[in-house]
């Protein structure tokens, strides 16, 4: 049986992974929206610098989305006690690979 706190500890890792993934989504939804305005238009370096920046918060985001699968299923093995956690973690991971 796990103990409780190593449950609580999950349920912590999992809502920071969960905070860190909406911020870099909404990092990332800034730069695509740069990348629509077009305020890089005629500026080659600007324009991609951007799209490295935006191919690296992608990768962070779904490194990220990774972590908290790799949560997920932990809380999944675990007892009853974790079902209320596991149970939000993986409605927020299924969620998140619904929006891309």
């Amino acid at each position: 049986m796990v103990p409780v706190e190593k449950i609580e500890e999950l349920g912590a890792v999992a809502n920071f992974w969960k905070a860190r993934i909406a911020a870099l989504r909404a990092e990332l939804g800034m730069l695509h929206e740069l990348k629509a305005e077009g305020r890089t238009d005629g500026d080659r370096y600007a324009a991609d610098r951007l799209l490295r920046e935006i191919k690296q918060k992608a990768a962070e985001t779904a490194k990220a989305e990774q972590s908290l699968r790799m949560v997920a299923k932990v809380l999944a093995g675990a007892p009853d006690v974790a079902a209320p956690l596991m149970c939000d973690t993986v409605m927020s991971a299924e969620s998140a690979r619904r929006a891309h």
